[in-house]
């Protein structure tokens, strides 16, 4: 354990900051209330207590006591670094607002010859299983997301580990809280509710919202349950509403190259997943597609100087 928290010190010293100057931001823009672990802290870790035994029993590993170390590493930090996460995120919405919607809006379309990415592929918002599909892909993201903290936990390679775990806070911290706050924006599905005048998003989501009523969307049933929450000032575990940059494309494309690191099997199959979290976050309404742009390019860049400096 000890040598554990020796290559992990850079990790464990940024999350303990962090979690400080998240509580003091936030007590400063008047959000304190919104800081806690509450919910999420125990639901998360009865769940990662389980994950973990299951892999215990299941390893045949002559260096148990080394992976044991490296599952008590993550299970001590990722609930109150995520809970601590999601403080600052719906904290900083509340009282920041959303002011680069319509810049966003306007360099999409822009970037994308004069239409908006999600006219580029409104054969997708089209067709009733491919947007069940994708809204199946995209909640994919979650378990995706525990899988690689399994991993991470139990992985033999010491150095993947500790690559992959700095690189994640990073890119959480930088791409979800730094960034977002910066650029803050709530996304096309909520267009119309924070920025004046013409909607180019209002074809979109009535044809989201008519399939959501005959078959059930996750994305449309968050994104109302978010935007409740946000109203009347709920805290949430995975709460908060913020588009750019798109830390769910962010982590996609993370867990991507990680995978290369282990096989290019595994590579492929985490881009084609990373695509799909993209596409998803266009045709559902979720982001800009230059929010997954932005979002992805913060990812590599903090995973190559990560590489760089270990």
């Amino acid at each position: 354990m000890r040598q554990t928290v020796q290559e992990h010190a850079l990790l464990l010293g940024l999350v303990c900051a962090y979690i400080l100057g998240a509580w003091a931001f936030l007590v400063f823009i008047g959000g304190g209330s919104y800081f806690g672990f509450r919910a999420f802290y125990p639901s998360f870790t009865a769940l990662f207590m389980l994950g973990s035994g299951m892999r215990l029993m299941a390893s045949r590993s002559s260096r148990q006591f080394d992976h044991i170390a490296g599952a008590a590493l993550v299970g001590l930090i990722a609930a109150p670094f995520q809970s601590t996460f999601n403080s600052v995120k719906q904290g900083a919405g509340s009282v920041y607002g959303f002011t680069w919607d319509a810049r966003l809006a306007d360099i999409d379309r822009r970037l994308h010859f004069g239409r908006h990415p999600w006219e580029w592929i409104a054969t997708v918002p089209g067709h009733a299983g491919l947007v069940r599909f994708l809204d199946l892909s995209y909640m994919l993201w979650f378990p995706a997301l525990f899988g690689f903290l399994l991993w991470a936990a139990w992985s033999g390679d010491r150095l993947l580990r500790r690559r992959a775990l700095l690189a994640a806070v990073l890119v959480w911290v930088l791409c979800g809280n730094v960034a977002a706050i910066a650029l803050s924006s709530a996304g096309p599905c909520y267009y119309g509710a924070v920025v004046t005048g013409n909607n180019p998003y209002s074809q979109l989501m009535t044809t989201l919202d008519s399939y959501h009523h005959e078959h059930f969307l996750f994305a449309r049933s968050n994104q109302v349950g978010l935007w409740n929450a946000m109203q009347t000032h709920t805290w949430l575990p995975f709460g908060g509403i913020s588009a750019m940059p798109s830390v769910h494309v962010a982590m996609a494309v993370l867990l991507a190259l990680v995978g290369y690191e282990r096989s290019a099997t595994a590579g492929r199959i985490l881009t084609v997943f990373a695509m799909l979290t993209f596409v998803g976050s266009v045709a559902l309404g979720w982001h800009y597609a230059v929010d997954g742009y932005v979002g992805a390019l913060i990812a590599y860049t903090i995973w190559r100087t990560v590489k760089a400096l270990f």
